[in-house]
Formats: C-alpha cells, sequence, structure tokens
C-alpha cells in the first residue's frame, strides 16, 4: 500500500493523517493451468500452475515454479466459455454469442481451464472457483448445454 500525504510522517503528533492518495496493489483473481486431479462428488480440482507475477513489484521476480492450487466448484460456480459467434445480417446490430455451458463431470484431467475466483492467486492456494472456463475444444455433453447451471454437490 502506498500512501501520499502532504504532511511529514517523522514530525506529525497526531494519530491521524489526511492523505491525498491511496494506492492499493491490484487483485490479480484469474489462474491458467492444467488439471492434474478432479473430484467431482466432492467438488475439487487440483490444479497446476505457474501463479502470476505482480506487476510493478520492487522486489526480483521470481524464478517460474509450478505450484497446486486446490479449486473448490460450488453450486453458484459458473462452467462455460463463448460460443461461435453468428454472422450479423446486414444493417443489424451483431448478437453476443450464447455461452455453451459445461457441468464439473465435462472436465477432464490434462485439460487447461482458467479460474476465475474470489482472492488473490498469488497469495492463495486455496481457491473458490466464481467461473471456470474451458478450453475451446472441448464440447460439452448435451445435458450441460441445455443446464443452465452447472449441477455440483455443494461444499458445507
Amino acid at each position: 500500500i502506498t500512501v501520499s500525504t502532504s504532511s511529514d510522517l517523522r514530525s506529525v503528533k497526531s494519530k491521524e493523517v489526511e492523505a491525498y492518495a491511496v494506492k492499493l496493489q491490484p487483485v490479480i483473481n484469474t489462474l491458467t493451468g492444467k488439471i492434474s486431479k478432479i473430484d467431482t462428488k466432492e467438488g475439487l480440482i487440483i490444479l497446476k500452475a505457474i501463479p502470476p507475477v505482480r506487476a510493478g513489484s520492487k522486489e526480483p521476480t521470481p524464478i517460474p515454479l509450478e505450484k497446486e492450487f486446490s479449486v473448490s466448484v460450488t453450486k453458484d460456480t459458473e462452467i462455460s466459455r463463448a460460443g461461435p459467434t453468428e454472422t450479423p445480417k446486414a444493417e443489424t446490430t451483431p448478437k453476443p454469442p450464447k455461452p455453451f455451458k459445461y457441468e464439473i463431470t465435462d472436465l477432464k484431467t490434462d485439460i487447461q481451464i482458467i479460474v476465475y475466483t474470489d482472492k488473490d492467486v498469488i497469495d492463495n492456494q486455496k481457491l473458490k472457483a466464481l467461473r471456470i472456463e474451458p478450453p475451446a475444444d472441448l464440447m460439452p455433453s448435451e445435458s450441460s448445454t441445455t443446464t443452465p447451471t452447472p449441477t455440483v454437490t455443494p461444499k458445507k
């Protein structure tokens, strides 16, 4: 955190100081990695990934090492990716592509996914997935595309 103030903090007698700017590090909440293990009953994915490096850090860049992340999938987790775009008819506004919906059972080991989570992935290895985006070449099962949300046993 960087706090900017017009006062010299060495000479301030008060416990409160007025800041004219507060700058926080950005939260990095996406992670791309390969599924090494998946437990559909527990709603748990073990993902092997190289954690991203925080931009603008004054620390030396660490050697990229692959880590295992535990990703929990709940009934609220969306598993989807954008479907094919339709060619718009002349003089009409193009419609956004309809997403392909997936279930956790559509995911397999050794595929690469993108996980959007509620925590900073640099500081945490246990994550709750808000959304999972499978690769473009993975087609959802017939039951998945008609299901509005993925069905997963909720974690207690």
